[in-house]
Protein backbone atom coordinates (compact mmCIF):
# COMPACT_ATOMS: atom_id res chain seq x y z
CA UNK A 1 0.00 0.00 0.00
CA UNK A 2 1.20 3.54 -0.57
CA UNK A 3 0.52 6.99 0.68
CA UNK A 4 -0.79 9.72 -1.59
CA UNK A 5 1.82 11.78 -3.47
CA UNK A 6 2.33 15.28 -2.14
CA UNK A 7 4.35 17.44 0.19
CA UNK A 8 2.78 16.17 3.43
CA UNK A 9 5.02 14.15 5.71
CA UNK A 10 3.94 10.58 6.33
CA UNK A 11 6.78 9.35 8.57
CA UNK A 12 9.05 11.21 11.00
CA UNK A 13 12.09 9.21 12.15
CA UNK A 14 13.17 10.46 15.59
CA UNK A 15 16.62 9.63 16.93
CA UNK A 16 20.06 8.84 15.68
CA UNK A 17 23.39 10.30 16.71
CA UNK A 18 25.48 7.29 15.72
CA UNK A 19 25.60 4.99 12.72
CA UNK A 20 24.23 2.22 14.93
CA UNK A 21 20.92 4.07 15.10
CA UNK A 22 20.90 5.77 11.72
CA UNK A 23 21.82 2.84 9.45
CA UNK A 24 18.93 0.61 10.64
CA UNK A 25 16.62 3.63 10.33
CA UNK A 26 17.77 4.13 6.74
CA UNK A 27 17.15 0.45 6.06
CA UNK A 28 13.55 0.92 7.21
CA UNK A 29 13.22 4.12 5.16
CA UNK A 30 14.40 2.36 2.02
CA UNK A 31 11.90 -0.44 2.65
CA UNK A 32 9.16 2.19 3.01
CA UNK A 33 10.18 3.77 -0.31
CA UNK A 34 10.09 0.37 -2.02
CA UNK A 35 6.56 -0.06 -0.72
CA UNK A 36 5.39 3.26 -2.16
CA UNK A 37 6.13 5.95 0.43
CA UNK A 38 7.82 8.87 -1.39
CA UNK A 39 11.27 9.88 -0.09
CA UNK A 40 9.99 13.44 0.28
CA UNK A 41 7.30 12.17 2.67
CA UNK A 42 9.92 10.89 5.15
CA UNK A 43 11.80 13.25 7.46
CA UNK A 44 14.31 12.85 10.30
CA UNK A 45 14.38 14.51 13.71
CA UNK A 46 18.01 14.24 14.79
CA UNK A 47 20.83 16.07 16.52
CA UNK A 48 23.21 18.70 15.19
CA UNK A 49 26.23 16.97 16.72
CA UNK A 50 25.54 13.44 15.47
CA UNK A 51 26.29 11.61 12.23
CA UNK A 52 22.84 12.22 10.76
CA UNK A 53 23.84 14.94 8.28
CA UNK A 54 26.73 12.87 6.92
CA UNK A 55 24.81 9.60 6.62
CA UNK A 56 21.76 11.24 5.05
CA UNK A 57 23.83 12.76 2.25
CA UNK A 58 22.59 11.63 -1.15
CA UNK A 59 19.05 10.99 0.06
CA UNK A 60 15.94 13.16 -0.16
CA UNK A 61 15.17 12.68 3.53
CA UNK A 62 15.04 16.10 5.21
CA UNK A 63 16.88 16.45 8.53
CA UNK A 64 15.41 18.56 11.33
CA UNK A 65 18.33 18.93 13.76
CA UNK A 66 18.16 19.70 17.49
CA UNK A 67 20.87 20.97 19.82
CA UNK A 68 22.31 18.18 21.93
CA UNK A 69 24.97 17.65 24.59
CA UNK A 70 26.23 14.35 26.07
CA UNK A 71 24.77 13.46 29.45
CA UNK A 72 27.73 12.44 31.63
CA UNK A 73 27.34 11.00 35.13
CA UNK A 74 29.39 13.63 36.96
CA UNK A 75 27.65 16.44 38.80
CA UNK A 76 29.23 19.45 37.13
CA UNK A 77 28.40 22.40 34.92
CA UNK A 78 28.61 20.27 31.77
CA UNK A 79 25.86 17.98 33.09
CA UNK A 80 23.72 21.00 34.03
CA UNK A 81 24.19 22.48 30.55
CA UNK A 82 23.31 19.13 28.96
CA UNK A 83 20.10 18.86 31.01
CA UNK A 84 19.10 22.44 30.12
CA UNK A 85 19.80 21.68 26.43
CA UNK A 86 17.67 18.53 26.63
CA UNK A 87 14.74 20.42 28.18
CA UNK A 88 14.94 23.13 25.52
CA UNK A 89 15.15 20.49 22.78
CA UNK A 90 12.05 18.77 24.11
CA UNK A 91 10.02 21.95 23.71
CA UNK A 92 11.53 22.57 20.27
CA UNK A 93 10.80 18.93 19.36
CA UNK A 94 7.16 19.23 20.42
CA UNK A 95 6.75 22.30 18.23
CA UNK A 96 8.52 20.66 15.29
CA UNK A 97 6.36 17.54 15.48
CA UNK A 98 3.24 19.72 15.56
CA UNK A 99 4.39 21.74 12.54
CA UNK A 100 5.53 18.69 10.54
CA UNK A 101 2.36 16.82 11.51
CA UNK A 102 3.41 13.32 10.35
CA UNK A 103 1.03 10.39 10.18
CA UNK A 104 3.38 8.44 12.48
CA UNK A 105 6.56 9.07 14.49
CA UNK A 106 9.17 6.30 14.60
CA UNK A 107 11.66 6.35 17.48
CA UNK A 108 15.00 4.58 16.86
CA UNK A 109 16.87 5.59 20.03
CA UNK A 110 19.48 8.24 20.64
CA UNK A 111 19.12 11.84 21.86
CA UNK A 112 16.43 13.12 19.50
CA UNK A 113 14.14 10.16 20.07
CA UNK A 114 13.03 11.64 23.41
CA UNK A 115 11.77 14.99 22.03
CA UNK A 116 10.25 13.06 19.13
CA UNK A 117 8.42 10.63 21.41
CA UNK A 118 7.11 13.36 23.71
CA UNK A 119 6.14 15.42 20.67
CA UNK A 120 4.15 12.48 19.30
CA UNK A 121 2.35 12.00 22.61
CA UNK A 122 1.51 15.71 23.07
CA UNK A 123 0.25 15.99 19.50
CA UNK A 124 -1.72 12.69 19.59
CA UNK A 125 0.32 11.08 16.81
CA UNK A 126 0.98 7.29 16.77
CA UNK A 127 4.48 6.40 18.01
CA UNK A 128 6.31 3.26 16.88
CA UNK A 129 9.42 2.47 18.92
CA UNK A 130 12.20 0.37 17.38
CA UNK A 131 14.61 -1.11 19.94
CA UNK A 132 17.97 -2.17 18.50
CA UNK A 133 19.78 -3.63 21.53
CA UNK A 134 19.34 -6.49 23.97
CA UNK A 135 19.72 -3.92 26.74
CA UNK A 136 17.39 -1.02 25.76
CA UNK A 137 18.84 2.46 26.23
CA UNK A 138 17.38 5.17 28.45
CA UNK A 139 15.95 7.04 25.45
CA UNK A 140 14.15 3.93 24.22
CA UNK A 141 12.83 3.18 27.70
CA UNK A 142 11.44 6.71 27.97
CA UNK A 143 9.95 6.55 24.48
CA UNK A 144 8.31 3.20 25.28
CA UNK A 145 6.08 4.89 27.90
CA UNK A 146 4.46 6.94 25.12
CA UNK A 147 4.50 4.26 22.42
CA UNK A 148 1.63 2.93 20.38
CA UNK A 149 3.68 -0.11 19.41
CA UNK A 150 7.17 -1.44 20.26
CA UNK A 151 9.16 -3.45 17.71
CA UNK A 152 12.07 -5.32 19.28
CA UNK A 153 15.38 -6.38 17.74
CA UNK A 154 15.87 -9.06 20.41
CA UNK A 155 13.67 -11.55 22.18
CA UNK A 156 13.24 -11.27 25.94
CA UNK A 157 14.20 -7.63 26.50
CA UNK A 158 12.92 -5.57 29.43
CA UNK A 159 10.40 -3.76 27.20
CA UNK A 160 6.85 -4.83 27.98
CA UNK A 161 4.42 -5.87 25.24
CA UNK A 162 7.05 -5.59 22.52
CA UNK A 163 6.94 -7.56 19.28
CA UNK A 164 10.14 -9.34 18.20
CA UNK A 165 10.98 -8.48 14.59
CA UNK A 166 14.81 -8.42 14.50
CA UNK A 167 17.29 -5.74 13.47
CA UNK A 168 16.57 -4.00 10.14
CA UNK A 169 19.40 -4.42 7.64
CA UNK A 170 20.25 -2.64 4.39
CA UNK A 171 18.79 -3.88 1.11
CA UNK A 172 22.34 -4.30 -0.25
CA UNK A 173 22.97 -6.91 2.43
CA UNK A 174 19.67 -8.66 1.73
CA UNK A 175 20.55 -8.86 -1.97
CA UNK A 176 24.05 -10.14 -1.13
CA UNK A 177 22.61 -12.92 1.04
CA UNK A 178 20.68 -14.20 -1.96
CA UNK A 179 23.77 -13.85 -4.15
CA UNK A 180 26.00 -15.74 -1.71
CA UNK A 181 23.97 -18.92 -2.09
CA UNK A 182 24.82 -19.02 -5.80
CA UNK A 183 28.37 -17.65 -5.68
CA UNK A 184 30.92 -19.46 -7.86
CA UNK A 185 34.70 -19.60 -7.36
CA UNK A 186 35.12 -17.43 -10.46
CA UNK A 187 32.82 -14.77 -8.98
CA UNK A 188 34.71 -14.88 -5.69
CA UNK A 189 37.93 -14.18 -7.58
CA UNK A 190 36.29 -11.32 -9.46
CA UNK A 191 35.05 -9.74 -6.22
CA UNK A 192 38.50 -10.01 -4.64
CA UNK A 193 40.00 -8.30 -7.68
CA UNK A 194 37.35 -5.57 -7.51
CA UNK A 195 38.13 -4.98 -3.82
CA UNK A 196 41.89 -5.24 -4.50
CA UNK A 197 42.31 -8.15 -2.12
CA UNK A 198 44.78 -11.06 -2.30
CA UNK A 199 43.47 -14.00 -4.31
CA UNK A 200 45.16 -16.63 -2.15
CA UNK A 201 44.59 -17.44 1.49
CA UNK A 202 41.95 -16.69 4.11
CA UNK A 203 40.35 -13.26 4.38
CA UNK A 204 40.00 -12.16 8.01
CA UNK A 205 38.33 -8.75 8.46
CA UNK A 206 39.32 -6.75 11.52
CA UNK A 207 37.14 -3.69 12.20
CA UNK A 208 35.99 -1.48 15.02
CA UNK A 209 33.08 0.47 13.56
CA UNK A 210 32.75 3.71 11.60
CA UNK A 211 35.09 5.64 13.89
CA UNK A 212 37.36 2.77 14.88
CA UNK A 213 38.25 0.94 18.11
CA UNK A 214 41.73 1.47 19.57
CA UNK A 215 41.93 -1.88 21.36
CA UNK A 216 41.28 -3.66 18.07
CA UNK A 217 43.23 -1.26 15.87
CA UNK A 218 46.36 -1.64 18.00
CA UNK A 219 46.54 -5.35 17.08
CA UNK A 220 45.89 -5.14 13.33
CA UNK A 221 49.34 -5.04 11.77
CA UNK A 222 51.01 -7.14 14.47
CA UNK A 223 48.38 -9.82 13.95
CA UNK A 224 49.14 -9.91 10.22
CA UNK A 225 52.88 -10.09 10.93
CA UNK A 226 52.31 -12.97 13.36
CA UNK A 227 50.33 -14.97 10.82
CA UNK A 228 52.91 -14.22 8.13
CA UNK A 229 55.79 -15.34 10.34
CA UNK A 230 54.05 -18.60 11.24
CA UNK A 231 53.26 -19.27 7.57
CA UNK A 232 56.89 -18.75 6.55
CA UNK A 233 58.02 -21.07 9.36
CA UNK A 234 55.64 -23.77 8.15
CA UNK A 235 57.09 -23.53 4.64
CA UNK A 236 60.66 -23.69 5.93
CA UNK A 237 59.97 -26.71 8.09
CA UNK A 238 57.54 -28.28 5.59
CA UNK A 239 54.63 -28.40 8.02
CA UNK A 240 51.77 -30.10 6.20
CA UNK A 241 48.94 -29.13 8.56
CA UNK A 242 49.64 -25.39 8.77
CA UNK A 243 46.85 -22.83 8.40
CA UNK A 244 48.37 -21.37 5.26
CA UNK A 245 48.14 -17.73 4.23
CA UNK A 246 45.94 -15.54 6.44
CA UNK A 247 45.23 -12.05 5.09
CA UNK A 248 44.19 -9.38 7.57
CA UNK A 249 41.87 -6.75 6.07
CA UNK A 250 42.00 -3.99 8.69
CA UNK A 251 39.20 -1.42 8.53
CA UNK A 252 40.44 1.05 11.13
CA UNK A 253 37.59 3.58 10.85
CA UNK A 254 37.54 7.15 9.55
CA UNK A 255 39.07 8.46 12.77
CA UNK A 256 40.91 5.34 13.84
CA UNK A 257 43.06 5.11 10.73
CA UNK A 258 44.85 8.28 11.81
CA UNK A 259 45.69 6.62 15.13
CA UNK A 260 47.16 3.47 13.60
CA UNK A 261 50.93 3.63 13.68
CA UNK A 262 52.38 3.81 10.19
CA UNK A 263 55.71 2.31 9.23
CA UNK A 264 57.67 1.71 6.07
CA UNK A 265 57.54 -2.03 6.62
CA UNK A 266 55.40 -3.70 3.96
CA UNK A 267 53.50 -6.77 5.11
CA UNK A 268 52.16 -8.75 2.17
CA UNK A 269 49.12 -10.12 4.03
CA UNK A 270 48.04 -6.81 5.61
CA UNK A 271 45.51 -4.49 3.96
CA UNK A 272 44.79 -1.29 5.89
CA UNK A 273 41.82 0.95 5.04
CA UNK A 274 39.73 3.50 6.84
CA UNK A 275 36.49 1.91 5.69
CA UNK A 276 35.02 -0.20 2.90
CA UNK A 277 32.12 1.30 0.94
CA UNK A 278 31.16 -2.12 -0.48
CA UNK A 279 30.83 -4.08 2.75
CA UNK A 280 28.29 -6.44 1.20
CA UNK A 281 30.97 -7.57 -1.28
CA UNK A 282 33.61 -7.89 1.44
CA UNK A 283 31.26 -10.08 3.48
CA UNK A 284 30.85 -12.34 0.44
CA UNK A 285 34.57 -13.22 0.37
CA UNK A 286 35.34 -13.09 4.11
CA UNK A 287 36.18 -16.22 6.08
CA UNK A 288 35.99 -14.53 9.48
CA UNK A 289 35.11 -11.10 10.91
CA UNK A 290 36.55 -9.69 14.14
CA UNK A 291 34.64 -6.64 15.37
CA UNK A 292 32.67 -4.85 18.08
CA UNK A 293 29.15 -5.99 18.91
CA UNK A 294 26.98 -3.10 17.78
CA UNK A 295 23.56 -4.49 16.87
CA UNK A 296 23.50 -3.17 13.30
CA UNK A 297 26.91 -4.56 12.32
CA UNK A 298 26.25 -7.90 13.97
CA UNK A 299 22.86 -8.15 12.23
CA UNK A 300 24.58 -7.82 8.86
CA UNK A 301 27.21 -10.43 9.75
CA UNK A 302 24.54 -12.88 10.94
CA UNK A 303 22.48 -12.39 7.78
CA UNK A 304 25.52 -13.09 5.61
CA UNK A 305 26.40 -16.15 7.66
CA UNK A 306 29.98 -14.99 8.21
CA UNK A 307 31.65 -16.55 11.29
CA UNK A 308 32.59 -13.82 13.73
CA UNK A 309 34.63 -13.00 16.82
CA UNK A 310 32.81 -10.28 18.76
CA UNK A 311 34.72 -8.02 21.14
CA UNK A 312 32.13 -5.83 22.90
CA UNK A 313 32.94 -2.24 23.80
CA UNK A 314 33.52 -2.54 27.57
CA UNK A 315 32.27 0.93 28.54
CA UNK A 316 29.16 0.93 26.33
CA UNK A 317 26.04 2.23 28.13
CA UNK A 318 24.26 -0.54 30.05
CA UNK A 319 26.96 -2.90 28.71
CA UNK A 320 24.61 -3.36 25.74
CA UNK A 321 27.28 -4.61 23.33
CA UNK A 322 28.21 -7.41 25.72
CA UNK A 323 24.53 -8.38 26.04
CA UNK A 324 24.20 -8.35 22.24
CA UNK A 325 27.22 -10.65 21.81
CA UNK A 326 26.21 -12.91 24.70
CA UNK A 327 22.81 -13.50 23.11
CA UNK A 328 24.44 -14.92 19.96
CA UNK A 329 27.40 -16.68 21.59
CA UNK A 330 25.05 -18.70 23.79
CA UNK A 331 23.74 -20.43 20.66
CA UNK A 332 27.19 -20.66 19.03
CA UNK A 333 26.38 -18.05 16.39
CA UNK A 334 29.65 -16.24 17.19
CA UNK A 335 32.69 -16.34 19.47
CA UNK A 336 32.68 -13.81 22.32
CA UNK A 337 35.94 -12.33 23.63
CA UNK A 338 35.93 -9.72 26.37
CA UNK A 339 38.37 -6.87 25.88
CA UNK A 340 39.93 -7.38 29.32
CA UNK A 341 41.56 -10.62 28.10
CA UNK A 342 42.42 -9.32 24.64
CA UNK A 343 46.04 -9.35 23.50
CA UNK A 344 47.95 -10.35 20.38
CA UNK A 345 48.74 -13.93 21.37
CA UNK A 346 45.22 -14.61 22.62
CA UNK A 347 43.52 -13.26 19.50
CA UNK A 348 46.01 -15.07 17.24
CA UNK A 349 45.29 -18.35 19.04
CA UNK A 350 41.50 -17.96 18.82
CA UNK A 351 41.55 -17.08 15.12
CA UNK A 352 43.92 -19.98 14.43
CA UNK A 353 41.65 -22.40 16.27
CA UNK A 354 38.68 -21.33 14.18
CA UNK A 355 40.45 -21.38 10.82
CA UNK A 356 41.81 -24.88 11.45
CA UNK A 357 38.38 -26.21 12.43
CA UNK A 358 36.24 -25.93 9.31
CA UNK A 359 33.39 -27.92 10.85
CA UNK A 360 33.10 -25.38 13.66
CA UNK A 361 33.21 -22.49 11.20
CA UNK A 362 30.39 -24.07 9.25
CA UNK A 363 28.37 -24.59 12.43
CA UNK A 364 28.84 -20.95 13.50
CA UNK A 365 27.88 -19.81 9.99
CA UNK A 366 24.72 -21.92 10.04
CA UNK A 367 23.72 -20.79 13.54
CA UNK A 368 24.31 -17.16 12.53
CA UNK A 369 21.95 -17.48 9.57
CA UNK A 370 19.34 -19.18 11.77
CA UNK A 371 19.46 -16.24 14.22
CA UNK A 372 19.07 -13.64 11.49
CA UNK A 373 15.76 -11.95 10.74
CA UNK A 374 16.45 -10.93 7.17
CA UNK A 375 12.92 -9.64 6.56
CA UNK A 376 12.98 -7.29 9.57
CA UNK A 377 13.07 -4.09 7.48
CA UNK A 378 10.05 -5.19 5.45
CA UNK A 379 8.08 -6.23 8.52
CA UNK A 380 8.77 -2.93 10.26
CA UNK A 381 7.87 -1.00 7.10
CA UNK A 382 4.54 -2.84 6.85
CA UNK A 383 3.75 -1.91 10.45
CA UNK A 384 4.57 1.76 9.86
CA UNK A 385 2.52 1.87 6.64
CA UNK A 386 -0.44 0.58 8.62
CA UNK A 387 -0.32 3.75 10.74
CA UNK A 388 0.28 5.94 7.70
CA UNK A 389 -2.92 4.57 6.19
CA UNK A 390 -4.80 4.93 9.50
CA UNK A 391 -5.22 1.20 10.05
Amino acid sequence: MSTEEGNSVSVLIAGGGTGGHIMPALAVCNALVKKGIPETSIEFLGSKNGQEAKLLEGTKFKLNALDSRPLNRKLNLQLLYAVITMIKSIFVGIRLVKNINPKVVVSVGGFASVPGAIGAKVNSIPLVVINLDKGPGLAIKLASFFSTEILDGFEGTSLRDSKFVGIPIRSEIVDAVDKKARLTSTEVEQIKKQLKLPLEGYIVVLMGGSLGAKAINDLGKDLAIKFNEEYLKSIKHEVTNSIGIVNIVHLAGSRGINEVESSEEVVSNYILRGFESNMELLYLVSDLVVCRAGASTVAEILAMGVPSVLIPLPNAPRNHQYLNALTYSKVNACLLIEQKVLNLEFLYAKISELLTDQSRLKEISQKAKEMSKIKASEEIAECIIGYVNGN
